[in-house]
């Protein structure tokens, strides 16, 4: 974990907030998780592990996927950690591309699967109240 957020910090998500793409959910005043996208791909998602089992990384994964697919049509994409793979293959996402990501020195490679969801699976209705009001109220 510590190589994986090396380098990292709160500030490097600061561009993504102003540009809209950056969307968190918050319980009693403490960010539990975020959300990024952008057209045609989920960007980002964390869920703190206290938050874990609440349901706030299927609200805040419908709602990137709403937001990706906002004037955008083709195919949704997401990059899934190994450990995240069955997560998004519940929401229609299938195995598309085998890749990884490389971080630390020296560099560690952390395998990752590209997955795309075709246009005609179902797309979640959006859902920004329920993110919003489920998130402030720590359900």
């Amino acid at each position: 974990m510590a190589t994986w957020f090396s380098g990292r910090s709160a500030d490097m998500y600061l561009p993504a907030l102003q540009a809209g793409q950056l969307w968190v959910a918050q319980a009693n005043g403490h960010i539990i998780g975020f959300v990024g996208a952008e057209p045609g791909e989920v960007t980002l998602l964390f869920v703190a592990p206290e938050a874990a089992g609440l349901s706030i990384g299927s609200m805040l994964f419908e709602f990137g996927l709403a937001r990706a697919a906002e004037n955008f049509q083709g195919p949704l994409s997401v990059i899934a950690t190994g450990n995240s793979v069955s997560f998004y293959r519940r929401f229609g996402f299938n195995d598309v591309e085998k890749l990884s990501f490389v971080r630390g020195e020296p560099e560690l490679h952390y395998p990752v699967v590209r997955m795309v969801r075709n246009p005609i699976a179902s797309a979640p209705s959006p859902q920004t109240d329920a993110v919003q009001s489920r998130a402030d109220s720590g359900r």
